[in-house]
């Protein structure tokens, strides 16, 4: 009995599990933001370590796996397994921890970066700081390729609603106001996922 076959479908109900929960973090992270313009540090937080919990939850089941299965003499033979847990894909996407971190690189810096370069052309602030760490956690949970397509959508999503507010005020729309991302982010995410 190979290691691969204790662990079974742990992945997939562990990535799963995992992505509902963000969810649902994430959705209370858009409402506080609707509400007061903020995104807190906990629940950013929470939403990384969740992550990082499911990595580290799967490399322990296979190295128990391995160590109750096969005695200490065979984890040797199966620690390609145990090691790579690092390269184990995690459903619902089949991402691995490099392809997390990837897409927390691509989503969390090429938001710091595009926000810094805007700032100093455009002289005014653009996204918030919790926006630029929601996108990283973001980043985590889907990749950079869903990621990219998840901001995609959230600023088309914003797009729309500035849009739609010109019409209703006059041309003035919601430039001048600070606008809650995270709702916009929660839409993408969505709309990432069916993609």
């Amino acid at each position: 009995m190979s290691v691969s076959v204790v662990l079974g479908n742990a992945p997939a109900y562990a990535g799963g599990a995992s992505f509902a929960l963000f969810l649902v973090l994430l959705a209370w992270a858009s409402a506080i933001d609707l509400r007061e313009r903020r995104i807190p540090n906990k629940l950013v937080a929470a939403m990384a370590v969740l992550w990082l919990a499911v990595r580290v939850l799967l490399a322990a089941m296979a190295a128990v796996c391995c160590a109750a299965g096969f005695g200490v003499g065979a984890q040797i033979g199966d620690a390609a397994l145990v090691a790579s847990a690092a390269t184990m894909r995690v459903s619902p996407f089949g991402l691995t921890l490099g392809d997390g971190l990837a897409g927390a690189l691509v989503l969390g810096g090429g938001s710091l970066a595009v926000s810094i370069v805007f700032e100093r052309l455009a002289q005014r602030p653009s996204m918030g700081g919790g926006d630029i760490k929601l996108l990283a956690v973001v980043g985590l949970f889907l990749g950079w390729e869903r990621g990219l397509w998840c901001l995609f959508a959230a600023c088309l999503v914003v797009f729309v609603i500035q849009i739609a507010s010109r019409f209703r005020e006059d041309g003035k729309g919601i430039a001048s106001q600070t606008f809650p991302f995270a709702p916009a982010i929660l839409v993408g995410v969505v709309i990432a996922s069916i993609l």
